[in-house]
């Protein structure tokens, strides 16, 4: 009964975060401690397309591990890409290689059974878009950055001439990556700008 139930948080990473179409060639990367999760997201994929490859590995030691080249290679011939792992492939060069040659991602790293039947999955993505873009677009015309926040954080910072990069949940075309049930927009500061306090009451998994 769970796997059914897990077929809904599936189903809508396939059709609203992936937008998969019949005839697409889809990779779905996973490790022996999250192929339960792996199985759902290829389930849902065959529903789109016939085209979908399971490749299950060893987990990986350490966040940003490189994967085995065979799965490196299969990712470069992807037209789409699903990442659920333990330990984070997304920082590789076997996902930046397969972006460049034209594959979209969906990066779901940590996943568990359970965030496909209730929770972040269901958020509206396509709602919150135009606002995560929309602050794509003001970081990347900005020079300065100053944050704050009730806790005490005081920082201020250059981002002249840095890029963003939103990730709203959803990939739309060849090269684009994003990070599901996350919803965000990242830029980076200038080496030496950073100035002032952060005040930081919360895990930071990797």
């Amino acid at each position: 009964m769970k796997s059914l139930m897990m077929m809904r948080g599936a189903r809508r990473i396939m059709d609203t975060c992936a937008n998969v179409k019949a005839g697409e060639e889809v990779v779905v990367v996973t490790d022996y401690e999250t192929a339960e999760v792996g199985e759902a997201i290829a389930a849902a994929a065959l529903e789109r397309t016939e085209k979908v490859n399971l490749l299950v590995m060893p987990p990986r030691s350490i966040d940003g591990e490189e994967p085995p080249n065979p799965i490196a290679a299969a990712m470069r011939e992807a037209d789409v890409i699903f990442t659920p792992v333990r330990q984070s492939i997304t920082h590789t060069y076997a996902v930046k290689d397969a972006l460049g040659a034209g594959a979209r991602a969906v990066m779901l790293t940590q996943y568990n059974p359970g965030m496909l039947i209730r929770g972040g999955v269901f958020a509206d993505f396509e709602a919150i878009e135009p606002l995560c873009r929309r602050v794509g677009e003001l970081l990347a015309g900005a020079d300065a950055v100053h944050l704050t926040t009730p806790a005490g954080t005081d920082l201020r910072l250059s981002v002249k001439g840095r890029p963003s990069n939103p990730h709203p949940g959803i990939v739309r075309k060849a090269g684009d990556i994003t990070t599901v049930p996350n919803i965000e927009t990242s830029s980076s500061p200038v080496e030496g700008s950073a100035e002032g306090v952060i005040v930081a009451d919360a895990s930071i998994p990797y």
